[in-house]
């Protein structure tokens, strides 16, 4: 009798531990949207608005691993109302219409006031540490997104209040307004200010705007900056806002939409000043992507050649083999038939060079769509046939204990 007792001790402390570690937010699925966000007023508490879609990976990762963490299901179910849609079925697709300007990315997490009215948003998915950091911010109306805007927008441009103003703008995935606020912010400050390294530090995080007046002073005075903030942070800084331009630029071409040639020509030239290898990779980016989508083929040829046989900027076989790849992709159907054959000198260049043998496979790929688009099928077999005898080679090799990197399909 008192072995059964223990038993059932021990049985009941089991469940009750197992109980108390199996947590979650509590999300209301009962009634309309409208009708938890009253019972939100009603409780003077904010509504959270998870709004996400099926297919979304990161929103499968918040609701398995951060929702279900004791701390968090207990922090959120005491001071939130809690609610969450998928943005394609039912009620979710109008509440997608009426949070138009907030979603545009999943999953977003909405902290909404008793007059619906956003006051804090968090997009992605954070640690469930950051995301219990980050989520207490909604509660402190100094702190969250609404009340950093009001502060900044009533004269607190304050180091610490427009850094804070920033992250949340980041956290919030709100590019437009991050650069809005960031260059305004910054081409107030007098120049003397961008000596100081936790302004610096600042801008490198959030000044995405090569128009600004800041980034222009920057981009003029690199050299004395440099000897300031380290020559490598200060290119850095301004590699990687040309690099998003060239981003935009390519972008362009591929939508078929109007070209800046003027800002296309600056590029150019402010690349060509700064004579490292980062900057000649984009050099040749540029290079390619114009010639490409003006359907200049011959200069587009030439590019190409020069890429693969100048030791730099891009290095290494496979490397130019992976940039060949990505700026052919599609050129079956839009190069014209006399230049199909400039594509099989670029992957005879590389296969002297690339012994990868997932690169060799797809150099060989290549050059069997091209030879198929020509009408040659003895050549197009002869190839086929090295595929297949690469394909065993990889085989026996990853067999072996050898991994090798995705594969750059995408020129078919």
């Amino acid at each position: 009798m008192k072995r059964r007792l223990i038993t059932l001790t021990l049985s009941i402390g089991v469940m009750l531990s197992a109980t108390a570690q199996n947590r979650s937010i509590n999300f209301k699925h009962e009634g309309s949207f409208n009708e938890h966000l009253a019972t939100a007023a009603k409780e003077k508490k904010l509504l959270f608005f998870d709004a996400f879609t099926s297919w979304c990976g990161p929103c499968k990762t918040l609701a398995k691993d951060v929702f279900t963490v004791d701390s968090v299901a207990d922090y959120f179910n005491a001071n939130f109302i809690n609610v969450g849609y998928d943005m394609e079925k039912g009620e979710g697709i109008e509440l997608k219409k009426r949070f138009a300007s907030e979603i545009n990315a999943y999953p977003t997490l909405l902290f909404i006031n008793g007059k619906g009215e956003v006051v804090h948003k968090i997009v992605g998915a954070p640690s469930v540490k950051e995301f219990m950091e980050l989520s207490k911010l909604a509660l402190n109306p100094e702190h969250s997104l609404k009340g950093l805007e009001k502060k900044f927008n009533n004269g607190d441009h304050s180091l610490n209040t427009i850094t804070a103003y920033l992250k949340a703008l980041g956290n919030a995935y709100d590019a437009e307004k991050t650069k809005a606020v960031a260059t305004a912010y910054f081409d107030a400050m007098p120049v003397a200010e961008l000596n100081k390294p936790e302004i610096f530090e600042l801008i490198k995080s959030y000044l995405y705007n090569i128009d600004a007046k800041t980034f222009k002073y920057i981009l003029s005075n690199r050299a004395a900056l440099g000897k300031v903030h380290g020559a490598e942070k200060v290119d850095g800084f301004l590699i990687g806002n040309l690099s998003r331009e060239v981003n935009g630029l390519s972008s362009a071409y591929y939508g078929k939409k109007p070209v800046d040639t003027g800002k296309e020509a600056w590029l150019v030239k402010n690349l060509e000043n700064f004579k490292n290898e980062q900057a000649g990779q984009l050099l040749v980016r540029m290079s390619l992507i114009s010639s490409r989508n003006k359907g200049d083929w011959a200069a587009f040829n030439q590019a190409m050649i020069k890429m693969i046989t100048d030791v730099g900027p891009i290095k290494g076989a496979s490397s130019k083999t992976s940039t060949m790849l990505n700026f052919t992709r599609k050129f079956t159907e839009a190069a014209p038939a006399e230049h199909l054959a400039d594509a099989l000198n670029w992957a005879d260049l590389l296969l002297k060079t690339d012994v990868n043998v997932p690169s060799v496979i797809d150099l060989l790929t290549f050059k069997k769509v091209i030879y198929n688009k020509m009408g040659n099928a003895e050549l197009v077999k002869e190839t086929d046939n090295m595929i297949t005898t690469q394909n065993k080679i990889k085989a026996d090799l990853e067999k072996n204990g050898t991994s090798f990197p995705g594969a750059m399909r995408g020129f078919m």
